[in-house]
């Protein structure tokens, strides 16, 4: 499992309740919480890193699985950093995360 998007902010976690009735019907009730709180500037940041290592991976004819490797790898590394181009990794670091 890859933990490496996972955050903490200050709220309440989600949960969710499966009732089933004795005809095997089910109702489904969501509370997101936390899992809610995803900003579309956190999204937009995580995809930008992941869309520039994915276009290099396609200029230098990497075999696709390694171009998604390095560029989730990428991605999760900004994604803990602060900042926007300081928080993206060099090619070196990214690699030698994926060892």
């Amino acid at each position: 499992m890859n933990a490496d998007y996972i955050r903490t902010v200050d709220a309440p976690t989600g949960h969710t309740v499966i009732q089933i009735d004795r005809n095997a019907q089910n109702s489904i009730l969501l509370f997101g919480g936390a899992n809610q709180m995803l900003t579309e500037e956190y999204v937009d940041e995580v995809l930008a890193n992941f869309t520039g290592y994915f276009l290099a991976g396609l200029a230098e004819n990497l075999p696709m699985e390694d171009i998604l490797r390095m560029s989730a790898k990428v991605s999760s590394i900004a994604a803990s950093r602060p900042g926007a181009v300081p928080s993206i990794p060099y090619k070196q670091e990214v690699l030698d995360s994926l060892r």
